[in-house]
């Protein structure tokens, strides 16, 4: 067998199970009989950035704070 041969049937394979995932993927979502969707929970998703943001803003001043202390310390 050619080297060449057996590369087209990796791609050939590939192709294959690519069209079967999306054939699949397509049966299970038309057979539902409502619509996916997507719930958002703005509220909580509020809460976890204010959240980021203030642990991001202690680290920050925690790292300034040293930093002001390693300056200010004599070798």
């Amino acid at each position: 067998m050619s080297r060449r041969g057996s590369g087209w049937g990796v791609v050939a394979a590939l192709i294959i199970g690519v069209l079967l995932m999306f054939l699949v993927g397509w049966f299970s979502f038309s057979s539902n009989q409502r619509r996916a969707t997507l719930t958002v929970e703005t509220e909580q998703i509020r809460d976890d950035a204010q959240r980021a943001v203030d642990a991001t803003a202690k680290v920050i001043d925690e790292v300034k704070e040293e930093t002001r202390q390693a300056l200010a310390e004599p070798d």
